[in-house]
C-alpha cells in the first residue's frame, strides 16, 4: 500500500535530484565556497570568486515569507522574509547565462539589505539601468518556493552589485562595508561608487 506522503516525498526528491544536476552543469570549476562572500577590496578577487557575472537589467521583484526548517528535526523553525529581484540578462561576461536569459536573486528584505553608493545614499534597483551582477550560487533550500529556481542566487559578498554608467561599474554596497572601509581608512575613488577600486566592463572582461 502506498502512503498519503509518498507523492510527496518522491517530488522532493525528484526536485532535488534536479537541483544536483543543475549545480552540476554550472559548477564546473566552480570556485570554493570558502573562497566567496567577503569583503572585497580587489576587483580581481571578486570576479575570480564569483559563479557568474552579468550585465542585466530589471524586470521584476517579489517579496516572500520562508518559512525556515530545522535541517535535523524538519520542524519549522521560524520564518524570514526575503526579496527577490528577477534580472534578465543581456551579456554573460562569466558563467552559463545566455541573452535573455532571467534569473531570481535573493536579497535581504529589511534596512540591513539596503543598498548604498559611496556617500551612504541608498540607490534601488530601477528597470531604466544597466547592473553588473557578481553571483554565487548554492542548491536552494527546499523550503524556498520552486519558482525562483534551483539555484539560489545571491550576492558574493560586498560589493556585488554595480551600475554600468558608461563603461564604468559604480558599485552598490549594504552600509556595515561601507563603514568598514572608513574603519579601515580606505578612500573611495569614486564619491558615487561604494567601493575601493574602480573598474569599467572590459577591465572586467580581462579579469574573468
Amino acid at each position: 500500500m502506498t502512503s498519503a506522503s509518498e507523492p510527496w516525498t518522491l517530488r522532493r526528491v525528484s526536485i532535488l535530484l534536479l537541483a544536483i544536476i543543475i549545480m552540476a552543469l554550472v559548477a564546473c570549476a566552480a570556485p570554493a565556497a570558502e573562497e566567496q562572500d567577503k569583503n572585497w577590496t580587489a576587483a580581481a578577487d571578486l570576479v575570480e570568486t564569483s559563479d557568474r557575472v552579468l550585465v542585466a537589467k530589471l524586470v521584476d521583484s517579489r517579496q516572500e515569507s520562508i518559512q525556515l526548517v530545522d535541517s535535523v528535526s524538519g520542524a519549522i523553525a521560524g520564518e524570514t522574509t526575503v526579496l527577490f529581484r528577477q534580472f534578465e540578462v543581456f551579456e554573460s561576461i562569466k558563467g552559463t547565462s545566455d541573452p535573455e536569459d532571467r534569473l531570481w536573486v535573493a536579497f535581504e528584505a529589511d534596512s540591513p539589505g539596503e543598498l548604498v553608493d559611496g556617500e551612504g545614499s541608498v540607490r534601488d534597483f530601477r528597470e531604466s539601468e544597466t547592473y553588473v551582477l557578481f553571483l554565487k550560487g548554492r542548491l536552494r533550500p527546499l523550503e524556498y518556493p520552486p519558482e525562483f529556481g534551483a539555484v539560489l542566487w545571491t550576492g558574493n559578498g560586498e560589493p556585488a552589485f554595480a551600475e554600468l554608467v558608461g563603461d564604468v561599474l559604480e558599485f552598490r554596497a549594504e552600509r556595515p562595508y561601507l563603514d568598514l572601509l572608513a574603519r579601515e581608512g580606505r578612500a573611495l575613488p569614486n564619491p558615487n561608487s561604494a567601493s575601493p577600486f574602480t573598474i569599467t566592463l572590459e577591465e572586467v572582461k580581462d579579469l574573468r
